[in-house]
């Protein structure tokens, strides 16, 4: 099959992967604190790895991961529905992948999906059981209940988490997309601190009487390691003064000693990223010619073979 074709359906399979990680954490923020809301949480990290696993494939076809997200569907406010919406995610996941390895005539990209399906088949599982065993009349809160003296927390919170749902994506294309191993490994570690930052977030906000929106701001995706190092210092740097300032707007709060905690790890990121790029830059300088060492004075110049062989005989 043709790789511009097989990059296609990966795209569709990425999107829908990217969809399912945004699903299950909304419906784990609204589910709260808890056993299930820990499992749901848990999956979408299994669905995080899909998507790391189909972009290694488009980088190897020649092809750019696509970042788009694919439907989500929240389905509330009964519990049962969000779980059956969760089971029905993934029943067209399997169908999808079927499809796809139906067609791909690539035996190692099929190895892949088959055992992503695996994991779907599971997943599926876990939520038919997680639904069966939910009060039929147990619901989450739909409509807002934020008191007014809340609404700007809840409006640096938001801001916050858009934020961090745009670096968790442009980390992660990042690490997709370097050539440097150092580099891709840090990246996704960060992506997956700032996944945890975006549960802290949510939480909060649920915790207000409010829901987060799972918006992004546009992704900065060079194709230079170096340049995608300077982007990712810079915004770090940026939302770091940012969290600071909004956590002295808020004073003695336990929502201002969160944001000094967040605003204390993105430091830490700019640390590590200025490391990674003088590292890269290092490591791209380009090679210096070796120069001819300078013969020691008063000495007599060596011969060759060309010499000896060009000295006219006696």
């Amino acid at each position: 099959m043709d790789k511009e074709k097989i990059i296609e359906m990966l795209h569709k399979d990425m999107q829908d992967e990217h969809a399912a990680v945004i699903q299950y954490l909304r419906h784990a923020y609204a589910f709260g604190e808890g056993e299930l809301a820990a499992e749901l949480e848990a999956i979408a990290r299994e669905e995080m790895q899909h998507f790391r696993w189909l972009a290694d494939i488009v980088v190897r076809l020649g092809g750019k991961p696509s970042m788009v997200r694919g439907e989500v569907v929240f389905a509330g406010p009964k519990v049962v529905d969000m779980l059956e919406a969760d089971v029905t995610a993934e029943q067209k996941a399997i169908d999808q992948y079927l499809t796809h390895i139906a067609l791909i005539d690539d035996p190692e990209i099929v190895e892949v999906l088959r055992r992503i399906v695996a994991d779907e088949r599971a997943h599926m599982g876990k939520f038919e059981k997680y639904a069966g065993e939910q009060d039929p009349t147990a619901e989450v809160r739909m409509e807002p209940t934020i008191a007014e003296a809340d609404r700007p927390k809840a409006e640096y919170l938001q801001k916050d988490l858009t934020h961090e749902y745009t670096v968790v994506l442009q980390y992660l294309a990042h690490a997709f997309m370097t050539p440097h191993c150092e580099v891709e490994h840090e990246m996704e570690w960060q992506a997956i601190e700032e996944m945890r930052h975006m549960g802290w977030l949510a939480e909060e906000m649920e915790s207000l009487g409010t829901r987060a929106e799972m918006v992004h701001d546009p992704l900065i995706l060079p194709d230079d390691t170096a340049e995608m190092l300077q982007a990712d210092i810079a915004i770090e740097k940026e939302v770091s003064s940012e969290y600071r300032r909004q956590a002295v707007s808020l004073g003695e709060h336990e929502l201002a000693d969160l944001l000094e905690r967040i605003a204390g790890e993105e430091d830490h990121h700019v640390v590590i990223f200025s490391k990674l790029l003088e590292e890269v830059k290092e490591a791209e300088k380009p090679a210096q010619p070796a120069s001819k060492p300078t013969p020691p004075a008063g000495s007599k110049p060596g011969f060759t073979v060309g010499s000896l062989l060009g000295k006219p005989q006696k």
